[in-house]
């Protein structure tokens, strides 16, 4: 296992420079896996967890464009992100080895190699992992190479630095916050505030008091005024995550905060000038909400300037795996002391086929725990324990359902009086079936 974790996959179709290259990294501790043609990559990366990649400029004879080691560097950073990819050139052309270190690649090296140069390399990898790792996750959010995600990076980047109110949407655990702070981090607000409020977190009677403040006296242990989160937010960003469990009086309060640019503490009558960047998120369906009556549109027209949606882990492809090595290494950092960790075959395709119903937080609470169970220097399948998980997250779910369908059956029962024929009616099914689904919950 300790030696699978020091491989490097060397490709040059020159023997002679892949045997000698080969040859030093073996005395490096390391174990060289020489490739001569680079479309065997694919299959080879499918059994191999190497450390680094050596990848040559240029493969036919008479071509020096580099076009050709330029595009497999593409295909690793789309593929195997979180792999480093130092790029071999024969002929020292620093503007083609630029091209490829601002296309991706970890770094180059000029054949003849060599030795201290090469050493060097071999000593900056474990930097480059944790420069990578805090690019990558910008501040706490991972893009990756999706399609769906490339499309929430470009407009994050067209957004950010205007003013325009953003609301972000996405299932549970897909990062809104973070990204929502990215945003702050790259507007010309970065400067203020970023004040998250956690719309879920907060009690309904503090509510108001919470967000707009209050003045001295204005309820009994009000000793003193206190400005709300909203003003702690002037000149900055306003973060209100979960923006769907707003009353509907306190999202009239807020429309007109939006529409002014002022706000009334509780308690006071002189509205305070207030300069804010609001950045709303949910989980939940708001246009639904709106045709429900259980959201205003007009506040939903306000807060929609820019609509962000992040899709959930499931649909983000290969990109999982990176995602996956990223938080590797954030806890081996923590729990290791920084030594490495690379996952099995087995893992991978397990990490690949798993639905992820907690998107990145899931994936993130799983890849801590391996980094503490796992005693050698290889994440197996069996660690990750993700075949078991997705049993009892179908399970769990049977059971919410069985429980969203008794509540329900429960509900209509008392709005109809006990009469069991409005009360079929209105679910759409027959009495019998009715009579038996209320045996089976026990109703």
């Amino acid at each position: 296992m300790g030696r699978e974790s020091r491989r490097i996959i060397v490709v040059d179709d020159n023997e002679g420079v892949g045997q000698t290259l080969s040859l030093m990294l073996g005395r490096m501790s390391v174990e060289p896996i020489w490739i001569p043609t680079p479309e065997r990559l694919p299959e080879v990366m499918r059994e191999e967890s190497p450390i680094c990649v050596f990848l040559d400029m240029n493969f036919r004879a008479g071509i020096m464009s580099g076009n050709e080691g330029l595009y497999w560097l593409k295909w690793f950073r789309k593929n195997h992100a979180e792999t480093p990819v130092v790029l071999m050139t024969a002929y020292g052309d620093v503007d083609l080895a630029v091209r490829g270190i601002k296309e991706g690649a970890t770094d180059f090296i000029v054949k003849p190699i060599d030795r201290d140069r090469l050493t060097g390399v071999i000593e900056g990898l474990p930097k480059w992992r944790k420069k990578n790792l805090r690019t990558e996750r910008n501040d706490g959010f991972y893009y990756g190479e999706c399609h769906g995600m490339e499309t929430v990076r470009d407009m994050v980047e067209r957004v950010a630095p205007t003013t325009a109110s953003i609301l972000v949407t996405g299932d549970n655990g897909t990062g809104k916050s973070a990204l929502a702070r990215q945003i702050h981090g790259m507007s010309k607000r970065r400067d203020g505030r970023f004040v998250h409020v956690d719309m879920g977190a907060i009690a309904d009677s503090l509510f108001e008091s919470e967000l707009f403040g209050y003045a001295k006296g204005a309820f009994t242990g009000a000793v003193a005024g206190k400005a709300g989160l909203i003003e702690e937010a002037d000149g900055g960003t306003l973060f209100l995550d979960e923006i769907a469990n707003l009353t509907p009086r306190l999202q009239s309060k807020l429309l007109c905060v939006l529409q002014e640019r002022s706000l009334t503490r509780l308690g006071e009558t002189k509205p305070r000038k207030v300069d804010i960047r609001l950045v709303s998120a949910t989980s939940s369906d708001l246009e639904r909400m709106v045709m429900e009556g259980l959201f205003r549109r007009d506040l939903l027209y306000r807060i929609n300037t820019i609509h962000i949606d992040i899709p959930p882990l499931c649909r983000r492809g290969n990109d999982v795996i990176a995602l996956a090595r990223q938080f590797l290494d954030k806890y081996c950092a923590q729990y290791r002391d920084g030594s490495p960790l690379d996952m099995s075959a087995d893992a991978k395709s397990d990490i690949l086929a798993y639905k992820w119903p907690g998107n990145v937080r899931e994936l993130e609470h799983v890849m801590e725990k391996a980094v503490i169970l796992t005693d050698g220097n290889i994440v197996d399948a069996s660690v990750l324990g993700l075949k078991n998980r997705e049993t009892v997250v179908e399970e769990s779910a049977a059971s919410t359902m069985a429980d969203m369908e008794r509540d329900m059956i429960a509900r209509r029962i008392e709005e109809h009086g006990g009469n069991m024929t409005l009360v079929a009616k209105s679910l759409g099914i027959s009495r019998q079936t009715l009579y038996n689904k209320m045996k089976r919950h026990g109703l």
